[in-house]
């Protein structure tokens, strides 16, 4: 029996400290992508869960040291402080979970169980609650490099980020998010599904894969024989046998317009600042919001204008004013200031640029016209929001559709106890969100060697483990299937030979 050396550790304020002694029960951590389908492509928040002794009989000695509240809390143990876990086996450290703490839950009662639940999260949390704000519409930027800009903005960073560089370049990209409503987590979805990369957390690096990584990626770099924790299922509604990808072709105007203008005059006192968030609208059609480019900042009497009345009489004040404005890709900020001795109301108030408009839309489809008249019709639709061709979108459907339109098992997640031997325990600890996995199991009759040449297998899309206070690992792993077809990949040795190794793939 294989076992693990646990190391839980926090930090107070002066870097990391150990606290395994104090951890009691079982430690569970989950991360990765939660769902195994086409359009899953993106990590949730990644959690471990634990409970520290806060009775007299912990470290310290002290009754609630775990207590946020208690007189004999244990300095600088709080909401937001980093905490970290390391199993060692063989002599090997793997970090398995790098994150804060989100929650605390102290047992009340002396006399009953004297512990202190605590839920820690990844960084993908801080992605998942801050709202995209101030950013410039992106012009001709690969994904890849979008997403990096989308971090950089971020009040907290990453400790590292990982990046395979994206395959497409786009003409406009953040112009369609909802400025102050999207989140960075809601707009990496919307990246992964137009360039169909992955996005994740391994540790505290967050990584970006291009569509080439797990296309590339033919060999199973482990294989599970025997399991019996298998969750496999054959079911019609699983078969993807037409797939239709809508792409935007966008428009931009020629020309300086209006995109936002004041409706309702509102008044100033002297020394006031006023601050208004703006979204651009179509300049012939106001309920419709826009992107747009080449913002002017705001000048004096043309864009704004201040007076005495509401009803723009009385005299001009725009000389006791100032506007400045921060452009976003789909909204402004105006920072309104009134540097005189009098009252005035803003009469007016204008930003202009040049709009940007997705309104038509075209689609690319795959379909197999065998299955569909064999099992009926299932059909996925989804968006690429940044692509504008719809060729892309149909070679983006042709990818999914060969994929998914196998009629074999599809495993959603595979559970085994990798205390069993020493290399399922190296699996465990050493496999990550991506890697490639097979599968033996005579029951079920899977068989991911394949036949001839091709590799059937699967990726790893999330990781659950539980570890027991005896070092005893659990691990479940959740699955999507690997494409077993070999993808011509312009350059890559293995990949280039178009129909001799390889078919013609998404590039």
């Amino acid at each position: 029996m294989s076992t693990v050396t646990t190391l839980v550790e926090m930090d107070f304020g002066a870097g990391y400290v150990d606290v395994t002694p104090d951890v009691v029960g079982s430690i569970d951590v989950r991360y990765g992508i939660s769902g195994t389908g086409p359009l899953d492509r993106v990590a949730s928040t990644g959690t471990m869960r634990l409970s520290l002794d806060n009775s007299e009989f912990n470290s310290a000695q002290l009754l609630g040291y775990y207590s946020p509240g208690n007189v004999n809390r244990r300095a600088g143990f709080g909401i937001g402080i980093k905490c970290r876990l390391t199993l060692t086996f063989a002599s090997v450290p793997y970090t398995r979970f790098i994150g804060t703490i989100d929650s605390i839950r102290p047992t009340p009662g002396v006399g009953l169980e004297r512990r202190t639940e605590v839920v820690a999260v990844d960084w993908l949390d801080y992605a998942a609650r801050w709202r995209l704000s101030g950013i410039p519409i992106q012009l001709n930027q690969v994904s890849s490099d979008i997403f990096s800009t989308i971090i950089a903005s971020m009040p907290i960073a990453p400790s590292s980020i990982a990046i395979a560089p994206g395959k497409d370049t786009y003409a406009y990209a953040l112009d369609n998010a909802k400025s102050g409503q999207a989140t960075a987590l809601s707009e990496f979805q919307r990246i992964a599904q137009s360039e169909l990369g992955f996005i994740y957390i391994v540790g505290d690096q967050i990584r970006f894969l291009n569509r080439h990584v797990r296309m590339a990626n033919t060999v199973n770099q482990f294989m599970l024989d025997q399991t019996i924790g298998l969750e496999a299922s054959r079911s019609r509604g699983q078969i993807l046998n037409r797939v239709q990808v809508v792409v935007y072709p966008r428009r931009a105007d020629a020309s300086l317009v209006v995109l936002f203008t004041l409706d309702t005059p509102f008044q100033v006192a002297p020394a006031q600042v006023v601050t208004i968030r703006a979204s651009y609208t179509d300049p012939t059609l106001r309920a419709e919001k826009v992107g747009a480019t080449e913002l002017v900042a705001p000048v004096a009497t043309t864009d704004y204008v201040m007076n005495v009345a509401a009803d723009g009489s009385g005299a001009d004040l725009t000389a006791n004013f100032s506007v400045v404005a921060i452009f976003g890709a789909s909204e402004v900020h105006f920072t309104v200031t009134n540097s005189g001795s009098q009252s005035g109301f803003v009469t007016k108030l204008q930003c202009r640029g040049k709009g940007v408009y997705d309104y038509s839309t075209a689609m690319g489809e795959a379909k197999d016209t065998a299955s569909i008249a064999q099992y009926g019709e299932n059909a996925l639709t989804f968006d690429m929001f940044y692509q504008n061709d719809p060729e892309r979108g149909a070679q983006a459907a042709a990818y999914i559709l060969n994929v998914y339109k196998g009629e074999g098992s599809f495993v959603q997640s595979v559970s085994f106890p990798a205390s069993r031997s020493d290399a399922l325990m190296v699996a465990a600890l050493g496999m990550e969100i991506s890697d490639r996995v097979g599968i033996r199991e005579t029951v079920t009759g899977l068989t991911d060697d394949g036949p001839g040449t091709t590799v059937l297998g699967h990726h790893i899309q999330n990781i659950a483990l539980t570890i027991e206070p005896d070092g005893i690992l659990w691990c479940t792993w959740g699955l999507c299937p690997a494409d077993a077809a070999a993808y011509w990949i312009l350059g890559q040795a293995g990949a280039s030979e178009l129909d001799a190794t390889t078919k013609l793939g998404f590039l």
